[in-house]
C-alpha cells in the first residue's frame, strides 16, 4: 500500500497510470474504463487494513487486470504495439516463475505446502493433481512449472512464444533484424531443455544445490539479457534503433 515502493500495488498502479495518461487516445472507452477502476481500485485503503479486507482488495484487483487481459486478447489489433506488450508480460512471467521456483528451494520444498503455494500461484494445482493424484513433489512440480510447453504458465511456454514474436519485430535492414534476440531466445530454450531436472533435483535433495540454483540464475540474467536487447534495439534514443518502424 505504500506508494513509494516501486515493487508495490500502488507503485505499479502508480506507473500504470502515467503511461496510460500519456497514450490516452490510444485507448478505447472501455479499457479506459478498467484503467479508471483499477486505479480507483488500488486507492481505495491506502494505510493499515483487516487481512481479509486486504485479500477482498487483492481480488478485486485480480478481476480489474483479468478484465483488461480479456480486452487485449480478443479486441487489440495485433499490431507490434500489441506485440511489444505480449513479449512484456512473456518476460515478466517468466522472471516471475524463476523467482517463485528459487524462493521455494530457498525454503523447505519438500513441505507440501511450500509446493502447493508454489502451484497455487502459478495457477497450476488443478493441472498438477489431475495429471499426479498425489502430493506436491519437486520434480514434477519443476517439470510443470518449467518445462511443460503446454502449460501456459510455464517457462518453456513463455520462451516459446518470445521466440515466435521474435521472429515478426519491424527490421530496417540498415541497423539489423531482430537476429541477435532471436538467439538469445534460442540459448535460453537450449539450456532449459538440455537441464537433467531428475538429477539436478536428487543432488538438491542430497544437499548440493549449487547446480540448479545456477540453472536458475543463468535463466534469470538470459531473460533479462533479452529484454535489454529490445530496449536498446528498439527503444532506445542515444542509438540507431527502428522504433519509427513500430509506430
Amino acid at each position: 500500500y505504500k506508494a513509494n515502493r516501486p515493487v508495490g500495488v500502488r507503485g505499479l498502479v502508480g506507473r500504470i497510470r502515467h503511461i496510460t495518461s500519456r497514450v490516452r487516445d490510444r485507448l478505447s472507452a472501455d479499457t479506459w474504463r478498467i484503467f479508471t477502476r483499477l486505479i480507483a481500485d488500488s486507492q481505495e485503503r491506502p494505510h493499515r487494513i483487516p487481512v481479509m479486507d486486504a485479500l477482498q482488495l487483492s481480488n478485486t484487483l485480480i478481476v480489474d487486470l483479468a478484465a483488461f487481459s480479456g480486452l487485449e486478447m480478443e479486441n487489440m489489433t495485433r499490431g507490434h504495439g500489441w506485440r511489444f506488450l505480449n513479449i512484456g508480460r512473456r518476460l515478466e512471467r517468466a522472471m516471475h516463475t524463476i523467482s517463485l521456483a528459487q524462493s521455494a528451494l530457498a525454503s523447505d520444498p519438500e513441505a507440501g505446502l511450500v509446493l502447493e503455494s508454489l502451484l497455487e500461484i502459478a495457477d497450476s494445482v488443478i493441472t498438477y493433481r489431475r495429471r499426479h493424484f498425489a502430493q506436491a513433489q519437486l520434480l514434477p512440480t519443476l517439470l510443470l512449472l518449467l518445462k511443460d510447453g503446454t502449460n501456459p504458465r510455464s517457462l518453456e511456454f513463455q520462451l516459446n512464444v518470445l521466440s515466435e514474436h521474435a521472429t515478426h519485430l519491424p527490421v530496417d535492414r540498415a541497423v539489423g533484424g531482430a537476429k541477435r534476440e532471436s538467439e538469445l531466445i534460442t540459448r535460453l530454450l537450449e539450456r532449459l531443455n538440455q537441464a537433467d531436472f531428475a538429477a539436478l533435483t536428487e543432488a538438491y535433495a542430497a544437499g548440493e544445490p549449487a547446480a540448479l540454483e545456477q540453472l536458475f540464475d543463468s535463466l534469470h540474467a538470459g531473460l533479462w539479457s533479452v529484454s535489454e536487447s529490445l530496449a536498446h534495439h528498439y527503444f532506445t534514443h542515444t542509438a540507431s534503433q527502428v522504433s519509427e518502424l513500430v509506430l
